[in-house]
């Protein structure tokens, strides 16, 4: 894949001593560590010259240690080391967000490669359940929220995102993050619905009390509803039952989407 898109040559850390390939091969004058694997953010400081430039966009997953020998590289061989964050900056979504948005949009930057699944919102976690699948194949997948899902139409994902950025969602209840996005309804909505997910990783969300703190979700409750009234109502019954610790508990230990279903309709009902 990765020389389909354009790479000229592919290492498998796992098969390639990395270090010792470049050592015979020739040093490179700029490093981008993307993956955020612990041994090879110590290890990527090898194969740059001198002078050269070293740049962390992975997140750490663990301890990284740098050897000595490794770590005296970046004094005697004079390195720029630098990070480059890859989520959202203020105000939200940020420049880095729309400039990609734009670079896709007008075809100069090619992804349809990489989105090796697509689905509906109605299929809820089974996406999720996919990418975290190491048998599926998937690089990355793609919910499309369109009139044939039955929910929603093509406004309201822009929708959702807009209001995300003027009133953020995470929360953190009593044992645990999560975040409800919405958007204000605005005939964007066609049938009631509330899609649950439960994440392998948390995604960070600006935080409802404090925009200017970020809650690690590890529940997203997407709502749509097409009363304004009607919308208030279930948000204030979603916060009541939060409150409840039997519910927190019993979402935290889910492990299926039926048993998440089940939850629900116990703690919180039917809707829509």
């Amino acid at each position: 894949m990765a020389k389909k898109l354009g790479a000229y040559e592919v290492l498998n850390s796992k098969n390639v001593d990395v270090a010792n390939y470049f050592n015979e091969h020739g040093l490179v004058d700029y490093e981008f560590e993307t993956a955020g694997v612990p041994f090879l953010q110590a290890q990527i400081l090898e194969p740059v010259k001198k002078k050269g430039t070293v740049v962390y966009v992975g997140t750490a997953h663990g301890e990284v240690k740098f050897p000595a020998k490794t770590f005296e590289k970046i004094l005697r061989g004079e390195l720029n080391v630098t990070g480059s964050w890859q989520s959202f900056k203020a105000p939200f979504p940020g420049n880095d967000w729309i400039g990609t948005a734009e670079l896709i949009g007008s075809d100069k930057i090619k992804v349809d490669e990489l989105i090796t699944h697509k689905f509906k919102l109605s299929d809820g976690i089974k996406a999720f359940e996919t990418l975290t699948d190491r048998t599926s194949g998937a690089i990355k997948v793609l919910y499309i929220m369109d009139d044939d899902a039955g929910y929603v139409n093509s406004a309201y994902i822009d929708a959702v995102i807009e209001r995300e950025g003027n009133f953020p969602t995470g929360l953190q209840l009593l044992t645990l993050a999560t975040a409800i996005p919405h958007a204000t309804p605005e005939d964007n909505v066609l049938k009631n619905g509330i899609a649950v997910a439960k994440l392998n990783k948390p995604v960070k969300f600006r935080s409802m009390e404090n925009p200017d703190e970020t809650i690690e979700a590890k529940f997203v409750f997407l709502l749509a509803i097409k009363d304004s009234g009607q919308h208030l109502t279930i948000l204030r019954e979603m916060f009541t039952s939060f409150q409840n610790p039997d519910m927190i508990q019993a979402l935290k230990d889910s492990v299926s989407a039926e048993q998440i279903i089940g939850i629900m309709e116990k703690y919180f009902g039917k809707k829509g």
